[in-house]
């Protein structure tokens, strides 16, 4: 009993189950939820299709710089009519609405944000009942009270008893409390990709209608950024993608931020065509051919997107504060450490354990990230709502050479793994594993190469 061995069960999951709720609570402190709900809400509004009752006027609104989306805006920020009071009871009855969160105190600091998000979603899914009724109106989904609820509840199903016995267990325990969105949008996302409408449709014929008005939203995208892009750097080096060192589908205003990066806004994000690419690859696999990577790394990269954008759904705050603190890494694949590295004779594991408690709330990394040399003071408001300012580009004398730095990255983590694998063997085998191993680097890789194995002291100078 003294080790809390005989603890029964249920005990050790209150335990943990308050441990996680108080990283939980600290992960959404100041506007980081709020922000990522109405991200995530507007890319429901913006993807999905039915926001007029006419297929060609909508995509004629689509294509020509998306300005479906002041439609969809205007008509879900409306004062609720006697109507849309009667479609509301409706989808209650129906279960397409999101059962209220509960804020606790009035005094508790998250209640306004709780409430906030409780009345934004409700709008969402007024409007896309709304664009529901569109699409039924054209005779392009069925009415029925099921193709309506799964019209809906594309933007989350919260309804405990309706969902995974999985998304249950992470959302009781509180590993991850942000499953239900994270894996609803990321659902979302691939229908984007894949110019589904998230419900069945009466024929062919209205299948292929739909798809057409969905990919006339990714058309909008293109021309909006594309256009603007033009305008804003053309006598600067820039075109429709944009200056080197920026992404595919946001937008360059054509200035530098104080390291001389470009600044940018990733507009495609904001209106769910961002997410669309990255859940399917598709994004980590177009900026790799976009800069010259071979077509190993441009694998690399899509399998990158894919997988990381499917585990944060389940990678909570505990989870995540766990890795940073045993590894220095976050819990996703192919990307830097969170935590520096530290130089010689200083301990990386009390770095990783300060980074871990620095990064559990979005407000204390905002305020340390503002106390770093050359900080704007900035960098708090970026930390909470990442998705709605203005984000750094790669620098232009790293993008003149930035296929052979990848390669040479690449060529060093080869490398280490080289080493630490020769240092295992026995000398007669170790040198025909070196050579091999410096014959499948590239010809002029090669003596940096052995340069590089011989300072380590794998293979005589």
């Amino acid at each position: 009993m003294a080790l809390n061995l005989d603890k029964p069960a249920g005990d050790q999951l209150k335990i943990i189950k308050g441990l996680n709720k108080i990283s939980n609570t600290a992960a959404i402190s100041g506007l980081t939820d709020v922000s990522a709900h109405v991200s995530n809400l507007a890319t429901a509004l913006f993807t999905r299709p039915g926001v007029t009752a006419n297929f060609w006027g909508e995509i004629g609104l689509s294509t020509l710089g998306r300005a479906d989306v002041f439609v969809s805006l205007a008509r879900a920020m409306q004062k609720f009519s006697a109507s849309d009071k009667i479609r509301l009871r409706e989808l209650a009855e129906i279960g397409a609405l999101r059962e209220p969160h509960p804020t606790g105190h009035p005094w508790n600091p998250m209640r306004l944000g709780a409430e906030l998000i409780q009345k934004l979603d409700t709008r969402t899914r007024l409007q896309l009942d709304r664009m529901y009724s569109n699409l039924a109106d054209q005779h392009l989904v069925p009415r029925t009270e099921t193709a309506r609820r799964e019209f809906v509840n594309q933007v989350g199903q919260y309804n405990k008893r309706a969902q995974g016995q999985m998304i249950r267990w992470f959302r009781d325990t509180g590993f991850g409390p942000f499953a239900t969105a994270g894996r609803a949008f990321n659902v979302l996302g691939v229908r984007t990709a894949t110019l589904n409408p998230g419900v069945r449709t009466t024929s062919v014929g209205a299948r292929l209608a739909v798809a057409a008005t969905m990919a006339s939203k990714f058309a909008g995208v293109g021309l909006l950024v594309g256009v603007t892009n033009y305008l804003l750097t053309k006598d600067k080096g820039g075109g429709a993608m944009g200056r080197p060192g920026v992404r595919i589908g946001t937008i360059d205003l054509g200035v530098n931020d104080k390291n001389g990066k470009p600044l940018t806004f990733d507009l495609s994000n904001l209106l769910g065509i961002g997410r669309a690419m990255r859940v399917t690859g598709v994004r980590g696999a177009l900026e790799s051919v976009k800069n010259n990577l071979p077509i190993g790394t441009t694998i690399d990269s899509s399998v990158r997107d894919l997988v990381n954008s499917w585990v944060s759904p389940f990678a909570g705050p505990t989870l995540r504060a766990g890795t940073v603190a045993a590894t220095g890494y976050s819990p996703a694949i192919k990307v830097p450490p969170l935590a520096p590295v530290v130089p010689p004779g200083k301990s990386q594991a009390l770095q990783n354990l300060k980074t871990a408690a620095v990064e559990l709330s979005p407000i204390t990394a905002g305020i340390h990230d503002s106390l770093q040399p050359g900080a704007t003071g900035w960098e708090w408001l970026q930390k909470q709502a990442g998705r709605f300012t203005l984000q750094p580009g790669k620098a232009p004398a790293l993008m003149a050479r930035y296929p052979y730095y990848v390669e040479r990255a690449q060529m060093d983590a080869y490398l280490d793994d080289v080493i630490r694998r020769a240092r295992g063997m026995e000398s007669s085998a170790r040198m025909p594993y070196v050579r091999d191993a410096i014959m499948n680097l590239p010809a002029r890789d090669r003596a940096a190469g052995v340069q590089k194995l011989q300072m380590r002291g794998i293979v005589p100078r």
